[in-house]
């Protein structure tokens, strides 16, 4: 019998516990060599012909024999036997072929295998191909996403198929859809084969992939339900010894659980740890006792230990390939996109690797008591089912055979497979969870916010939107990469978003020194709901609520390159009595959505919010209704939809809340598309354009009268587009006072992609009072921007945890409103030329960008001139710069003075794009005259001001703060030398 074909069973029809849509009584016919399944309305023939069989170096296909004996009552849960004439292959191999089949009442599937015993050959055949069925691809009931080597189900009316192993060569050729595996065997004379199973599953005619969940959800492994992880990527270094990751321990052991009683399951050290010179042994210049003091570390704060690995070893920092190579264990060269060199591979196809491999990771799990596994890096091969030396079939069996290892010692082991973005499904019968629509490990920011972070939970949910339940994983058993925290952005929308999306394995990325006492709690808080909430968040079935365009123009499909609409969606958890639905506004307009109750709920229905703070969005409300949901701008709420009580007397109304909190009493504006008179540069030895724009510039000017109404006020000036980040400069002046803007973009934000940005924009934004205020407003932007628009934002403090049943604790802020002041695509209607003088400021020295240094060092990169060390603009604290010099620590600049110059002037900070930490020193004719002490990317700049009268010679120097200088990207901005 095939591999998981272990099952006693009893059975004639189909037993319907959940599965309330698939007849009761399927019905069974053998005519001839077809066994024709009835189901409800639906029919499917299965072929009782002897498979056919594709063999190397033999034209053709072989075998498809008609029968010559059936035994075995199939209603009744028999293996049925089915028998042929001696298969001849050339004229020097006669096979021996049965084909066994057996039906399964409880899961309500057949399954299929052949049996093949080669009487004879003179040399060994290769099998290259098992076809166990063949169907008119005109039956399908959706267009199937194959992708090999991938095993992936198709669909029929009323019943899916597939072969049960995460590879197979199931595919559609021309009219035919062939379930088809290639295992690439070697047989001797003597020789007996078990091909892989089909598997032909029962469904509701139209609900064929929801029956395809159901069947992969009952064979995935202990442990289910939630279970949060936390993983050092990230915020560890690379290597890490044993003093960091337990000082890493101590802190969530302090923060989390000691001060909140909350435990993780899981807590997990990334790639670092291992000795590269070693098949996965643990590095002991690093580890001197091994595991065992981070083991214990974890059972302190209630975790197991986690363990970070790569079954092909893509990462030469963790394994080195050529080592292993020399050792005489199996590999071969690969290409991937981060390298313009092929990396070498090992092969768990290969019999010296994979046994160590599985050795390896079967004695630490057993000996440091780890109980979660990330699998990152597992190469299964191509289209030629073939991975490097050994088929894509022995290579996943290599691994399977660790994994069934591990589990024999650790039944409760989590398995996070993060090595296919388009996993086979059938994984899920050996592991916990798989990677879903995630896009990349930090995809690059969607849809303009001033809070990045917001932006990037955007751009994660356009890629889960894409696939969720469109993937054949079921949701609960997808991993999209978690909550991760490594900025100071607050991170509550993001973290409650991640959670109602209904993945079951939540991992923590979460950088300590980005957290404070009151992000402690809200976490933990977060945390402790999710678990007291689970049977509804990951158990019950999730529907992703798409945007309106999507549902109206089509859904790409693990799409980069499609726009993200600007418009609500979210995601449903319906119950019987109600559910938990998480709604978000994505841009900075108050938007609504449209949400459909469904049928048979239960008669009234009232609609609370649950977060950012106790709201009534509806009362008694009938089920098959739609409700008008009001969402103010960039807003996360999740709602709770439960039978109507009086629990909800004397919450406020959603609209008395989100609506008209932001009036605008008189608004004019005007842009202006300006060019220069002079054709000089912008930048000049001793001066600089006051403008700042070479070629020219958008203007926009805007006089208006707002209230805002009991909030705290932002005005966003935001413009799109172009190849980077487009320039920003403004004034603003509200109620005749100059007010400080900060600038904020897409260049500043956290991410971790391969891919480009798809998106480019930068904001200005400053604080407005509560009450009316007038505002004038002078923006410059780039020529070549796609748009421009200005906004008025009303927001107010979050504060704790309300004291509602089942709501979670709120935000650090919570979005009331906002308006338009200038609304998108606007400035282009009544746009105005206008030719102008350059305006220019002039210093009584020189700028330091225009010097050539007598000396300069990096620690990384070039030095660069009024741009940052990485090429980008220069910002501090977002703070944009035009003019200065970009550096890496450890860095030292020298410049000859020749005792002409009274004054060096500067502004200095870590820049923004990065999160590096520096230390800046001058030093004039060997003495230290200025330091600024240790600075992160998150300070203000600090003034520098230097007598350098008489000096002869200038050193500016910057420091790693003390903690290497990764990241360590510095400016000294507008860096000059006056006389």
């Amino acid at each position: 019998m095939c591999s998981r074909c272990t099952f006693a069973v009893i059975l004639f029809c189909i037993a319907l516990v959940a599965r309330p849509a698939v007849s009761a009584t399927p019905e069974f016919l053998v005519q001839g060599d077809m066994l024709h399944i009835m189901n409800a309305d639906t029919e499917l023939s299965v072929s009782l012909r002897s498979p056919k069989l594709r063999f190397r170096d033999y034209d053709g296909w072989q075998g498809d024999l008609p029968p010559t004996s059936i035994e075995g009552d199939i209603a009744a849960g028999e293996i049925v036997i089915v028998t042929y004439a001696p298969l001849n292959v050339g004229e020097t191999a006669a096979l021996d072929l049965q084909l066994q089949l057996q039906w399964f009442r409880d899961e309500g599937v057949l399954r299929k295998w052949m049996k093949l015993n080669v009487v004879d050959t003179e040399a060994p055949l290769l099998l290259e191909e098992v076809l166990l069925d063949t169907f008119n691809a005109a039956l399908l009931v959706e267009v199937p996403r194959i992708s090999p080597p991938r095993s992936m189900p198709v669909f029929l009316p009323g019943f899916f198929a597939g072969i049960e192993y995460p590879v197979a060569a199931t595919r559609v050729e021309e009219t035919s859809l062939y379930v088809a595996h290639r295992p690439m065997a070697l047989l001797s004379a003597g020789a007996t084969y078990g091909s892989r199973c089909a598997v032909y599953g029962m469904a509701a005619p139209g609900r064929e992939r929801e029956a395809f969940h159901r069947y992969i959800e009952s064979h995935r492994p202990a442990p289910h339900g939630l279970h949060f992880n936390y993983n050092s990527w990230w915020t560890s270094p690379v290597p890490f010894s044993e003093q960091d990751i337990l000082g890493l321990m101590a802190v969530f052991e302090k923060e989390l659980y000691q001060a909140h009683g909350v435990a993780l399951d899981s807590f997990t050290i990334d790639m670092g740890w291992s000795n590269p010179q070693s098949i996965w042994e643990i590095d002991a210049k690093l580890f001197p006792e091994g595991f065992s003091r981070i083991q214990a570390a974890a059972e302190r704060m209630g975790a197991r230990l986690g363990l970070w690995v790569s079954p092909s070893s893509f990462y030469s920092p963790a394994l080195d390939p050529a080592w292993a190579r020399e050792q005489g264990y199996e590999s071969f060269d690969f290409s991937v996109p981060w390298s313009a060199n092929p990396v070498r591979l090992l092969s768990l196809g290969g019999e010296r690797y994979a046994a160590r491999f599985r050795e390896r990771l079967t004695e630490m799990v057993s000996r440091f008591g780890i109980r979660q596994v990330k699998l990152d890096g597992y190469y299964l091969g191509d289209d030629t089912f073939e991975a490097g030396p050994h088929s894509s079939e022995s290579t996943a069996a290599g691994g399977i055979a660790a994994f069934e290892a591990v589990r024999a010692v650790a039944p409760d082991v989590w398995f996070e497979a993060t090595f296919d973005a388009n996993a086979s499904p059938w994984w899920l019968f050996y592991l916990n969870s798989v990677i879903g629509g995630f896009g990349d490990d930090s995809p690059y920011g969607r849809v303009p916010c001033p809070v990045y972070r917001e932006s990037y939970t955007t751009a994660r949910d356009y890629y889960n939107l894409q696939s969720a339940d469109r993937l054949f994983s079921p949701v609960p058993a997808q991993e999209i990469l978690g909550i991760i925290h490594q900025s100071n952005d607050p991170f509550m929308n993001d973290a409650v978003m991640c959670l109602l999306r209904g993945n079951a394995f939540v991992s923590l990325y979460i950088n300590p020194k980005h957290m404070n006492e009151a992000r402690w709690k809200r976490l933990a808080e977060t945390l402790r709901w999710a678990r007291a909430n689970e049977d509804t968040l990951v158990n019950a079935h999730t529907v992703p609520l798409r945007p309106d365009a999507w549902l109206r123009d089509g859904i790409p499909w693990q799409s980069h390159d499609a726009p993200m609409p600007r418009t609500p969606y979210g995601y449903a958890h319906w119950t019987d009595s109600g559910g938990l639905i998480a709604l978000r506004n994505p841009w900075a307009a108050p938007q609504s959505y449209r949400l459909a109750l469904p049928e048979g709920a239960g008669a009234g229905l009232d609609l609370i919010s649950l977060y950012p703070e106790p709201r009534v969005y509806g009362r008694n409300v009938n089920p098959g209704d739609t409700v008008e949901m009001p969402l103010a701008p960039y807003e996360t709420i999740v709602l709770s939809v439960r039978p109507a009580t009086d629990e909800s007397d004397g919450l406020p109304g959603a609209d008395a809340c989100v609506k008209n909190r932001v009036v605008v009493n008189s608004c004019t504006s005007r842009v202006t598309r300006v060019s220069f008179q002079e054709e000089t540069a912008s930048l000049g030895p001793d001066w600089t354009d006051a403008e700042g724009f070479d070629a020219g510039m958008l203007e926009t000017t805007l006089d208006t009268r707002v209230v805002i109404d009991e909030a705290e006020g932002r005005l966003l000036v935001l413009a799109e587009g172009g190849d980077a980040p487009p320039r920003l400069s403004g004034k603003l002046i509200v109620n005749d006072a100059a007010v400080e803007t900060r600038a904020t973009g897409s260049g500043q934000g956290f991410a971790a992609s391969t891919a480009p940005p798809p998106e480019h924009w930068n904001f200005l934004e400053a604080a407005l009072p509560s009450g009316e205020s007038t505002l004038k407003l002078t923006v410059s932007a780039d020529m070549d921007v796609s748009d421009i628009s200005v906004w008025v934002w009303a927001l107010k403090p979050g504060t704790g945890k309300p004291d509602f049943p089942n709501a979670l604790p709120a935000p650090e802020w919570i979005s009331l409103g906002g308006a338009a002041l200038l609304a998108p695509g606007a400035f282009a209607v009544d746009l105005k030329q206008e030719t102008r003088p350059r305006r220019v400021e002039r210093i009584n020295g020189l700028f330091l960008d225009v010097l050539e240094p007598l000396s300069e060092q990096q620690g990384w990169g070039k030095l660069q001139r009024n741009q940052s060390v990485w090429e980008k603009p220069m910002t501090i604290a977002g703070r944009h710069f035009r003019r200065g010099l970009g550096v890496h620590a450890v860095s030292e600049v020298v410049y000859a003075l020749n005792g002409g110059y009274t004054t060096f002037e500067a502004l200095v900070g870590m820049d923004g794009a990065n999160r590096g930490t520096g230390d800046f020193e001058v030093w004039v004719d060997g003495t230290k005259r200025w330091e600024s002490g240790r600075m992160t990317w998150e300070d203000a700049p600090q003034a520098v001001r230097v007598d350098i009268s008489g000096g002869l010679e200038l050193r500016l120097r910057v420091g790693d703060g003390g903690d290497g200088i990764t990241g360590d990207h510095a400016n000294w901005a507008e860096a000059r030398l006056l006389r």
